[in-house]
């Protein structure tokens, strides 16, 4: 039985029919993620990724209404094709809103994607 989580967390796991490498470029590649990344209504435009511990990933989020929503992601932690923290949804204005822990794992040829999304401390 899985831990508990704290109250300010919340834990989202996927099981993906690929190789933990081509879900692990998904995430990595600026191309890749312009597919998917934010609602399904919505479309994300990246202005700079540095995918390296320290390194940044500047974007905007598009809403459905034409809201823009500028993003800086500041990474913390990577390990290649295995885990990857960063602190989400700050930008020059506004501090993180919330800490991210992505831990991806195979099973017989399928990737786990663990998501343990925290709220950030000051």
């Amino acid at each position: 039985m899985a831990a508990k989580n704290k109250s300010n967390e919340l834990l989202i796991t996927r099981i993906y029919d690929a190789p933990v490498k081509v879900v692990w470029d998904a995430w990595v590649d600026p191309d890749q993620c312009a597919q998917w990344w934010g609602h399904a209504d919505s479309r994300s435009t990246t202005h700079a990724k540095d995918f390296k511990v320290g390194g940044t990933w500047k974007y905007t989020m598009h809403g459905p209404d034409g809201t823009n929503f500028e993003n800086t992601t500041k990474y913390l932690e990577i390990e290649k094709y295995s885990r990857m923290v960063y602190d989400h949804g700050g930008n020059d204005v506004n501090p993180p809103m919330f800490r991210v822990t992505v831990n991806f794992t195979e099973s017989k040829g399928k990737n786990q994607n663990g998501n343990d999304y925290g709220a950030t401390h000051s």
